[in-house]
């Protein structure tokens, strides 16, 4: 399931806020949990390792993309780029582990598999 199908399905409203596009602005308006769903989802079509996503937050925009992070309950940590397009899926831009960053590239110590 792709991300934004998730969030389709999660978020209705829409409220004022700081992100640059309609999905992130819908994220915004949506309680952690629904966030936290839609993150889960998301970290999980990306194939990346996450047993519960715990806390999700937007970190703003770079260039076409809002950044948001998802923060994982076995400790991983992911900096996450979403459009306002839905067809462009969601970017992994870092993921992070116990103190240890890994560019999008290596992924290796993410990787759920």
């Amino acid at each position: 399931m792709r991300f934004l199908l998730a969030c389709a399905i999660l978020f209705g409203g829409i409220a004022p806020s700081a992100a640059q596009n309609v999905i992130s602005i819908q994220l915004l308006a949506a309680t952690q949990v629904e966030r936290n769903i839609g993150f889960s989802l998301a970290l999980r079509q990306l194939d990346l390792r996450c047993d519960v996503v715990q806390a999700t937050r937007f970190r703003g925009a770079i260039g076409a993309f809002d950044k948001w992070e998802a923060r994982c309950h076995d400790g991983h940590t992911y900096t996450l780029a979403v459009a306002a397009d839905e067809k462009v899926p969601v970017k992994l831009l870092s993921c992070q582990k116990r103190g240890r960053t890994n560019k999008s590239d290596d992924r290796t110590v993410c990787l759920s598999k």
